[in-house]
């Protein structure tokens, strides 16, 4: 085995240590008690029954059974009026994560009941440890979590092979102790899978420009149509393909054209059901009314714009070092474009969102997409640094240390000790 095989492994298994506590964590909070229930009506009823209506929650001994409940007035949406917003014909969100649900649960638990352990039941049965959830919920947690680890690995292989072993390292470290991907790898979230197939996609695209690949475009496409079938937000990846094909050398658009076309027929059939039944392509429900009883929903609704910034650069202030990166021409010409698109075409459009459409939560995990790219040019300014720099070498291993101990203390706070949904910190 040798030294970069090592280093992965080492950089693996501590994403994977880091992430682990969601065996023992409770999953009951919003969307994953929803994904859970559109993945149990996916399995029922086929994808007919792609929406929340008709769903019923039992109790059990250690956890809550979610079935098809015929009965309107027994289904939990009937019950709860001021969830009235989730009664729609059609779920709101694309079916990647509800489909790999119902597939992890024919493999893991079939012939079992979808379910979750809501907080109350899991305090009363700590106890039993990983037995429980190993038996319940082990179905559900490990989706996130191996979407997370994957992440980690193909920023560390590319950045090998197209950067060096040293921001290899720095790179995977980075997202292995990023406070925003461990919770969002505790949680039944769509965020991991979709960072993935985001990151992929645009990894292949750099590849497929670098090497004039059609058929690498053609891989691309794929990753990047799933990506968008995981979130709405995917349509985001189109303004940065189109600006790093006008980075590159050659600036031909046929690669461009290519990607879009394969994107646009991979989602068109779940784009088009959403006018059909909305009249809209990006349809979200109205949680206006919702604000009214949850207080969460109001906290996001009322933070900042600017909230993104402040936040990323707080909970690990290595992330600074990106800028130098984007702007630095010791940096090849075509990666520091593709990156810095990466990270401030998400950025802006959330940004934008939140300024002009007041009813747009500010959520953290909203920027996943971005840190692998934050992690490469973070990784480049330190490996660049080190290099040229050799006396500023012990402060700057100093400040990797200390940086990726705040946000380890962030992550375990947040997410293990008050099993939050959001980091508040500092906004």
């Amino acid at each position: 085995m040798n030294k970069n095989t090592i280093f992965i492994t080492a950089v693996l298994f501590l994403a994977f240590l880091l992430r682990a506590g969601t065996f023992f964590s409770p999953h009951d909070s919003w969307d994953q008690v929803y994904y859970t229930c559109v993945a149990m009506k996916l399995d029922t009823c086929g994808f007919a029954g792609y929406s929340l209506q008709h769903v019923g929650f039992q109790e059990k001994q250690n956890y809550v059974r979610v079935y098809v409940e015929p009965d309107d007035a027994k289904n939990f949406l009937s019950q709860r009026k001021e969830l009235n917003a989730y009664n729609e014909p059609v779920f709101y969100a694309p079916p990647v994560l509800p489909f790999l649900l119902k597939v992890s649960h024919d493999v893991f638990a079939g012939g079992s009941d979808h379910m979750f352990i809501n907080g109350r039941i899991w305090r009363a049965d700590q106890k039993k440890g990983f037995s429980v959830f190993y038996a319940k919920e082990f179905y559900k947690t490990v989706i996130p979590l191996t979407f997370s680890l994957l992440t980690i690995l193909i920023v560390m292989l590319f950045c090998l092979e197209q950067i060096g072993p040293l921001a290899s390292f720095y790179a995977g470290l980075l997202l292995s102790v990023n406070p925003v991907d461990i919770m969002a790898a505790n949680k039944i979230w769509t965020d991991d899978i979709f960072t993935f197939f985001f990151t992929a996609a645009l990894l292949l695209l750099y590849y497929a420009h670098k090497n004039n690949c059609s058929v690498t475009v053609l891989f691309s496409g794929i990753m990047a149509g799933l990506a968008m079938l995981t979130r709405n937000f995917g349509i985001v990846l189109w303004p940065i393909a189109l600006i790093h094909g006008l980075c590159s050398k050659e600036r031909k658009m046929g690669k461009f054209i290519l990607f879009l076309l394969i994107t646009a027929a991979m989602s068109a059939p779940w784009f088009l059901l959403m006018i059909k039944t909305y009249g809209t392509p990006l349809h979200q429900p109205d949680l206006a009314d919702i604000a009214k009883f949850f207080p969460f929903v109001i906290f996001v609704f009322n933070r900042p714009w600017y909230t993104y910034i402040v936040n990323i650069i707080v909970q690990n202030p290595i992330w600074i070092l990106s800028i130098w990166a984007f702007v630095s021409s010791e940096i090849q010409y075509r990666l520091r474009s593709l990156l810095a698109a990466w990270v401030l075409v998400p950025l802006l459009v959330l940004i934008c969102l939140r300024y002009f459409i007041r009813s747009v939560g500010i959520e953290d995990r909203y920027m996943l997409p971005a840190y692998p790219a934050l992690a490469m040019a973070a990784s480049l300014t330190l490996s660049v640094l080190m290099q040229k720099y050799k006396t500023i070498k012990p402060f700057m291993v100093l400040l990797i240390i200390c940086s990726c101990l705040w946000s380890v203390y962030i992550a375990v706070t947040y997410t293990y000790k008050l099993h939050s949904d959001c980091i508040p910190l500092p906004l």
